[in-house]
């Protein structure tokens, strides 16, 4: 195991904590971007190579998420034993090499083969950077945190909606490629050579690095014995699933949104691409920066408190997303986007920190494997290759807007598990208190 960064890296000016959390936001963005560009191209890839919904809700979900899921657990295994920041740079290298390998497709084969990298070599970006933001800012701060790194996607799905909708206009779906790739190979070499690794755990509780000392990784148990672990905590568990169904319904409706928009509402593809990136990108942005410092004065440090937030966000993501889907008018089903984007911020922030505050210091890395590993499978995989499933199944005009109404009422499960979340999390107060 590799030895723990030196104290001498403790010391730091106060801003280098946000030149930090700057980068990794900046590449979870161009990451997003890398990851959702083909939410944007889909219907001229469905053009381009003659794809059925089901062909491309493959490319969009099953190409990217399956390998992804594959690296997940020993990339996050990794997090947990090497420097994360060397890891974290190498990898983003790599998927974005991929994506720019992806405007040369000539088949859709070459496509999928290019997917497949991209979701293997994004396998540890995520358990990296939270793990590093954890070890970069206080508790009293790490909500607030995590709330602008994972603003990044918002504003990921932004740039890629409003920058490929206006290159859509005068250029074409290889252009869209090229542009999306180039940011992360820059990003890859600041955050080499400008940040240092910082030390495990030198924010967490003496009584909590204690009491949540993993019997895992560290003490040599199996790989085995360290899931079992984790899934063994019913709050995490449940926050786990939760996570799953929410972000898993937010990114099929951002693999699915433009087509619905072509489709439903008539609108050309640049015009849909850009109104999905202001109406969901900024409003999602805009739900993760103002939901982590009211998190972090709401919840006062107890995770029973936080993850009431995230339920709530999840709930009313459905009755909007549900308003969205079914409104005949463009004004409200516009309004009720934007809803959704917004809710979207505050779920997926500050269900990501509750896992944080439940995870042991030391196995954070594992932990968020873990996750993202179902969450890949069941979200990023499943539900929208099931969405066009789906719609392929019922066939005719409107057949993705029924689609769409399946996919938005499992924001429902995922609200049902946050609830469950925190009455484990009440009842094991309870029992350390007897």
């Amino acid at each position: 195991m590799v030895q723990p960064a030196s104290r001498s890296s403790e010391i730091k000016p106060p801003a280098y904590k946000w030149y930090v959390l700057g980068i990794l936001v900046l590449i979870y963005i161009f990451g997003a971007v890398d990851r959702g560009v083909i939410s944007v191209i889909s219907e001229p890839l469905k053009e381009a190579f003659d794809l059925s919904d089901t062909q491309l809700g493959a490319l969009g979900g099953l190409a990217y998420s399956l390998p992804y899921a594959i690296f997940v657990l020993p990339m996050g295994l990794l997090v947990d034993r090497v420097n994360r920041r060397n890891l974290l740079s190498g990898t983003v290298s790599v998927w974005s090499l991929c994506t720019l390998l992806s405007a040369f497709a000539g088949s859709y084969f070459s496509l999928i083969a290019a997917r497949v990298g991209v979701g293997a070599a994004e396998a540890p970006a995520s358990p990296a950077s939270l793990s590093l933001i954890a070890d970069t800012f206080p508790e009293r701060q790490r909500t607030t945190a995590v709330g602008i790194y994972y603003s990044g996607a918002a504003l990921g799905q932004f740039v890629i909606f409003v920058l490929g909708g206006w290159i859509l206009l005068g250029f074409s779906w290889r252009e869209v490629f090229l542009i999306a790739a180039l940011p992360g190979i820059v990003l890859a070499g600041l955050l080499f050579f400008t940040t240092q690794e910082p030390i495990r755990g030198a924010f967490d509780s003496i009584e909590k690095k204690v009491s949540q000392k993993p019997k895992g990784l560290l003490s040599g148990s199996s790989i085995k014995g360290s899931i079992k672990e984790i899934f063994a905590d019913s709050a995490l568990r449940n926050t786990l699933f939760a996570n799953t169904f929410s972000t898993g319904v937010q990114y099929s409706l951002m693999i699915w949104l433009v087509s619905f928009l072509v489709r439903i509402h008539d609108l050309p593809v640049a015009k849909a691409a850009i109104w999905v990136g202001v109406g969901v990108g900024v409003s999602q942005a805009v739900g993760s920066l103002c939901v982590g410092p009211f998190a972090d004065r709401f919840s006062k440090g107890e995770p029973a408190r936080l993850a009431l937030i995230p339920m709530l966000g999840t709930a009313g993501a459905l009755v909007a997303g549900l308003i969205m889907t079914v409104s005949p008018s463009f004004s409200v089903m516009i309004a009720a986007l934007v809803a959704v984007g917004f809710l979207a911020g505050i779920f997926i922030a500050t269900g990501y920190s509750l896992i944080l505050s439940l995870a042991a210091p030391d196995l954070r890395g594992t932990t968020l494997a873990a996750g993202k590993l179902i969450s890949v499978l069941i979200g990023g995989g499943l539900i929208p290759f099931l969405t066009g499933f789906v719609s392929d199944m019922v066939g005719g005009e409107e057949s993705l807007r029924t689609a769409m109404i399946f996919t938005v009422l499992l924001y429902g499960v995922a609200t049902l598990f946050f609830f469950n979340a925190a009455k484990s999390i009440r009842c094991e107060a309870k029992n350390a208190q007897l």
